[in-house]
């Protein structure tokens, strides 16, 4: 897990490549996705459920910010988002091998999801 009470932990290649918004966005769904496996809360696909006010309160961002991020990471194959259930939640898969790519550096040409 890449945060605590007071900090986050965040990719400097990501950080220098992206810049902060992005990053921090990233870093914050990749600490949503570890607290939802403990909980047993991702599903089949490797998506699971975020909720944007929650994401708001955590980072800062607002939902606009965080719209146009998710759109800019969608477009990077870095995520997937889908709405599914009662009031069509956001559900989100990351791309591990892409970002593990992104965090060594390296190009994104030979990684699909």
């Amino acid at each position: 897990q890449f945060v605590s009470k007071d900090f986050m932990i965040v990719s400097y290649p990501i950080l220098k490549r992206f810049g902060p918004s992005l990053t921090i966005f990233l870093t914050c769904l990749i600490n949503l996705e570890v607290y939802n496996e403990k909980k047993n809360r991702i599903d089949a696909d490797g998506y699971f459920m975020i909720k944007r006010e929650f994401i708001q309160e955590q980072i800062g961002l607002t939902r606009k910010q965080q719209g146009a991020i998710c759109n800019k990471l969608i477009s990077l194959n870095l995520i997937k988002c889908i709405r599914k259930g009662h009031g069509r939640i956001g559900w989100v898969r990351l791309n591990h091998s892409l970002i593990n790519l992104a965090i060594g550096n390296c190009t994104f040409d030979d990684a699909d999801m």
